[in-house]
């Protein structure tokens, strides 16, 4: 591995952490595709999970000191997340997800245009609608799962099914939404990561590489968490509306090299 590999690697993860960061998406999206281009065909989604654990915890970190994270929602989604984790791994090895991929896509689309249609709502209505909302956090047992399979399956990280889902069934405002949704990630990285371990997809070569890459990605995190709060609610919210619909056709095209 020579300096301008690790520049290559660096600057991946800078990257990627930076749009993962200020979408709350961890950054999957990316470095997949990079990672199978370069040949890791096989550990592309647990080496992806690997290094969002270190975009999920530095951004976390800034988000919280700026007080964005809901965390009850966000421990409460965990648990279920990390069993999702664990199937969606086990599915990657033995399951042709063709067909999971589109159904998927396409309802990655249907929420992308969901989120940039969304209006904004008077104050006391939207009050009103999360303490409703409050009521029915047993969804959370069916979302979490849904997200950790996804993170897993895919490499993602899982915000592309918890920003939505927190903006739009939960009634987070979008800054906290996609704040949460890395705290969340920290757990469904982390256990995907793990589960990718146990079936084999992670090799002691690959997770250096994941260090070296860690390394940009970080310092991007940093930047992505400190532009989303200068952005309005708005604007964040039709940014990854279009952002979630510009990623469907990636998400398809990827099946084959997979």
């Amino acid at each position: 591995m020579g300096p301008i590999d690790i520049v290559i690697y660096i600057s991946i993860g800078l990257a990627a952490a930076t749009s993962g960061a200020l979408m709350g998406v961890g950054g999957g999206y990316l470095m997949v595709p990079i990672f199978i281009f370069m040949g890791f065909i096989k550990e592309a989604p647990g080496l992806s999970s690997f290094i969002i654990i270190f975009i999920a915890i530095s951004a976390s970190l800034k988000y919280g000191y700026k007080k964005l994270i809901n965390y009850r929602l966000g421990l409460l989604f965990a648990p279920f997340t990390i069993i999702g984790t664990f199937l969606g791994a086990f599915l990657f090895d033995i399951v042709d997800n063709t067909v999971f991929r589109i159904v998927f896509s396409i309802l990655v689309v249907i929420i992308g245009i969901r989120l940039i249609v969304k209006k904004e709502k008077p104050e006391e209505d939207l009050q009103n609608k999360r303490q409703e909302q409050r009521k029915s956090y047993y969804w959370i047992i069916m979302w979490g799962f849904i997200t950790g399979v996804t993170a897993s399956f895919i490499g993602i990280g899982g915000g592309l099914i918890a920003v939505p889902v927190l903006t739009l069934f939960f009634l987070e405002e979008m800054h906290f939404a996609v704040a949460t949704s890395l705290f969340i990630m920290i757990f469904t990285a982390a256990a995907s990561t793990g589960a990718h371990l146990y079936y084999g997809n992670l090799t002691e070569g690959v997770l250096i590489i994941g260090i070296i890459i860690a390394i940009g990605a970080v310092v991007g995190s940093q930047i992505g968490s400190y532009i989303q709060p200068h952005l309005k609610g708005t604007t964040l919210q039709v940014l990854f509306g279009c952002f979630m619909i510009g990623i469907a056709i990636p998400l398809l095209w990827l099946r084959p090299l997979l």
